[in-house]
């Protein structure tokens, strides 16, 4: 009798039921079954006899072309895809035989991506002139994929059950921003797909990464997991050989000799390898495989992102490791779209127009620069500053740096990163975080803080329609994620020292309808009267927005560099203002100059606003009406003793805070 585990893989999914395995003991004897995978669109288990072992695929029935597409690979192609023992194509049953070789894992440097790409091409190659081959596969329209696509960003969906919108995963109001912009770029998008209708049509495996390779003991390589394998044109499958499509795509457009001829040395030698082993077949010809690849990279990538609709499943887990997935490939295509602007200048305006319109300003002011994107930098390569600290130099541009999909799943910038973002503060004196902060929480802090507004308490006006509420150390205000968040604790302490402490903790409120602030600064320099030089940070204010903040709602306009001025001295300074998106906050100088900026939309702006200083500073200048922030005792020792050092000074008799 066979032993069916669940493990932790299998998640709720059924065991087999014993018709299934009737029909696997036709080929293979059972002893143990496995299930070593749970996803949506298969599930696979492992059915092993002592040392012998077979593997077990179940699909769809909506998938049943993948069991006779897999069978009919095995029979063409041998060695390089997984031998099939038996196939039931109306169940969905695929039984493959063990390959016996090792997960390939990364596909890094050019020698590893040319031993995948040689036996990739010559099944490419030979599976063009097989039509009964491609009939099994489904057709990829590339008219209608850049439509589908939208659809995808567009749709509102959130069941599970059913096809669902990028909203589902990212939420719905990243995606619709996601959807304005692309909408917009439609133009750009027909254009750079054009060159790949001239191309042979092939299959594309689609998903061709170091998970689903192995390599035997003999050195050969096998190809597996054609689940996502479509009939198209050839060279949508080059996005995952390189981890991302920006870096073929710009070697093949040739922009990689205006940026860093050495860093997209061995992607050439590997994709120059991937086209002579094409044109082995005439059908194959050069010049046409140059023009129309970048637009076979970019169909993969979009039909990869938009595959996802289909994907659903009500499992928290997936749906986040599927968001970080989908932010990782949304910024690998618009970095394809900036790349572009560079082949076609006359994208450059209405692209950086867009990309402002959708929140992503530091990418609006490098194209107007003139600032060449670069690549996904992946460990053990040469990490590239430069862009942060360009966009900055413009006098426009907003000191701004962006926390990615990688430094998310890491939960920390990496150490190059840190010094950049600390030496753009202590020379700008401001800088703009993006993504420092989980939506959901400061949600949970834009309604506390409305209570607390209605309440009315430690509430001092100051300014037109503009009130500052003094706030407790307690509720989502006192959170982990936002006192000691992995992209900003760590830069306070490069600022201020590890033992700086939490000065105060309030909200500013601008009404629908407040004028813009008269330009100022928080506190004058230290021992100004002594010398022409300022101190180092002695006070940083953080502002954190609760909601996304456009400039129509009025942002914070700063003066860069206005915190090495006495007062008075940047006035005919030029002054920087932009978005500031849920999830992001603003780093300040206590000595920068700034205001808020007129609120002209029909809804309140509230801010929160903590401000961190060095341990022996006082504030003598402000908090003269009201509390720097509340702290009540009896929360105290609910408080972690790592985040109430910050605070243990309104304990004190001679506090400001209110205890």
């Amino acid at each position: 009798m066979a032993v069916v585990e669940q493990g932790a893989a299998a998640g709720t999914s059924p065991a087999l039921d014993y018709e299934t395995l009737k029909w696997v003991a036709q080929f293979a004897e059972i002893e143990r079954v496995a299930q070593i995978s749970n996803l949506p669109w298969s599930r696979v288990y492992a059915i092993t006899k002592g040392e012998t072992r077979v593997f077990l695929k179940v699909v769809p029935g909506e998938r049943a072309n993948l069991v006779q597409l897999v069978q009919a690979l095995s029979q063409r192609f041998g060695d390089l895809v997984p031998q099939v023992l038996g196939c039931a194509p109306e169940r969905g049953l695929l039984l493959m035989r063990d390959h016996g070789g090792q997960v390939l894992g990364q596909i890094s440097g050019p020698s590893k991506r040319i031993d995948v790409l040689t036996p990739y091409a010559e099944i490419q190659r030979r599976s063009h002139h097989e039509e009964e081959l491609l009939r099994l596969v489904p057709t990829l329209d590339l008219t209608s994929l850049y439509p589908h696509f939208l659809r995808f960003l567009q749709d509102p969906s959130e069941r599970p059950e059913q096809r669902v919108g990028l909203g589902y995963y990212l939420g719905a109001e990243a995606a619709e921003r996601m959807a304005q912009l692309f909408t917009e770029l439609k133009p750009l998008f027909v254009w750079l797909l054009a060159d790949a209708e001239r191309l042979p049509v092939t299959i594309n495996h689609c998903d061709l990464r170091g998970g689903n390779l192995a390599e035997r003991p003999d050195g050969k390589l096998v190809i597996y997991d054609w689940d996502e394998a479509v009939r198209g044109p050839v060279g949508m499958s080059l996005r995952t050989v390189f981890v991302t499509a920006f870096r073929p795509y710009v070697v093949l457009n040739r922009l990689a000799l205006l940026q860093d001829p050495e860093t997209f040395k061995g992607d050439r030698i590997a994709l120059n390898r991937y086209i002579g082993s094409l044109q082995e077949d005439p059908a194959f010809v050069p010049a046409t495989l140059v023009e129309g690849l970048p637009g076979a990279i970019l169909a993969g990538l979009l039909r990869f992102i938009e595959s996802f609709a289909d994907y659903a499943r009500p499992d928290t887990k997936f749906r986040e490791t599927v968001g970080r997935v989908q932010r990782a490939k949304l910024d690998d295509l618009m970095m394809i779209c900036e790349a572009a602007a560079t082949l076609d200048r006359s994208w450059q305006a209405p692209l950086a127009k867009a990309f402002s319109a959708a929140g992503e300003g530091a990418r609006a002011q490098r194209l107007l620069a003139g600032i060449r994107p670069r690549p996904i930098v992946r460990k053990g390569a040469k990490v590239d500053q430069h862009l942060w600290e360009a966009a900055a130099e413009l006098p426009e541009g907003f000191p701004t740096v962006v926390v990615g999909p990688e430094e998310q799943a890491r939960q920390a910038f990496e150490p190059k990163d840190l010094k950049v973002a600390a030496r753009l503060f202590v020379h700008y004196g401001a800088i703009l975080i993006e993504n420092a902060f989980p939506p959901s929480l400061l949600g949970s802090c834009r309604d506390a803080l409305a209570q607390l507004v209605e309440g009315g308490e430690y509430s001092l006006e100051v300014g037109d329609k503009r009130r500052m509420h003094s706030l407790p150390f307690s509720g989502p205000f006192a959170e982990a994620a936002l006192l000691a968040s992995p992209f900003v604790r760590p830069l306070l302490n490069v600022l201020l020292g590890r033992d700086h402490i939490l000065g105060s903790l309030t909200a500013v409120t601008s009404e629908a309808g407040a004028e813009e602030q008269r330009l100022h600064r928080d506190h004058p320099w230290l021992y100004g009267e002594l010398n022409d030089q300022p101190s180092p940070p002695f006070a940083v204010t953080m502002l954190v927005p609760v909601c996304d903040v456009s400039e129509v709602m009025g942002t914070t306009r700063i003066v860069k560099g206005s915190h090495r001025l006495r007062e008075g001295e940047a006035v005919s300074l030029p002054r920087q203002q932009r978005a500031f998106p849920l999830g992001s906050c603003l780093l300040m100088n206590y000595c920068l100059d700034h205001q808020g900026m007129a609120n002209q939309s029909e809804t309140a702006r509230p801010l929160l606003s903590y401000v961190y200083q060095r341990f022996w500073f006082q504030d003598r200048v402000n908090f003269k009406k009201q509390p720097r922030l509340k702290l009540n005792r009896s929360d105290v020792e609910t408080i972690p003793a790592g985040l109430l050092r910050l605070v243990s000074w309104a304990l004190e008799p001679d506090g400001r805070g209110r205890a």
